[in-house]
């Protein structure tokens, strides 16, 4: 099944939309828009595979090219854990975020992080 939803978002708040998921952005306003990709076990391989789709039709001379081959190649270089690593044996729960081995160094700092938000 497939249904529209619409959203109306207010200052400081954040809306994430899952990989793959179509979606439309109107802003009403002036707007500033942060957008980043995210990449952890459960989305490398439909990454890769749409880079590798991308880099097939980017002039291979160009400055895209040559960013996107690079991330791409970076990216399968790393030896990433099974996401199943993070999930206790038995009854499937995740495991506590000390003990997951998903974890990067650069996780540390931002681990026991909470929301927050973004108003001035």
């Amino acid at each position: 099944d497939v249904r529209r939803v619409d959203f109306h978002l207010e200052e400081g708040e954040v809306l994430f939309i899952p990989n793959g998921t179509p979606h439309q952005v109107v802003n009403l306003t002036r707007t500033v828009a942060v957008s980043a990709n995210f990449f952890d076990q459960s989305n490398l391989a439909p990454a890769l595979s749409q880079m590798r789709r991308k880099l097939g039709v980017l002039d291979p001379a160009g400055p895209r090219h040559s960013n996107l081959l690079g991330l791409a190649q970076g990216l399968d270089e790393i030896d990433w854990p099974d996401i199943e690593d993070d999930f206790r044996e038995g009854d499937g729960s995740p495991r506590d975020g000390d003990d997951m081995v998903g974890l990067h160094a650069c996780h540390e700092a931002v681990k026991d992080a909470r929301p927050f938000n973004f108003r001035m």
